[in-house]
């Protein structure tokens, strides 16, 4: 499998991690994983009730 495959299939390990357990991975191989990107982002805050029991979302 590819380093790609094997970053999915050992629950996204970063490419260093990697690369310990797998040491013939090229130096150059390195991949954009949409599900790391996603787990990095923040969540936006709502908005703060103005008044006891508003609805908040």
């Amino acid at each position: 499998p590819s380093p790609f495959q094997w970053h999915l299939r050992l629950g996204h390990p970063s490419v260093p991690k990697l690369r310990r357990m797998f040491p013939d991975i090229p130096a150059s191989e390195s991949f954009l994983c949409d599900v790391c990107q996603l787990g990095k982002h923040t969540r936006s805050s709502f908005p703060s009730s103005q008044s006891p029991f508003d609805l908040i979302h």
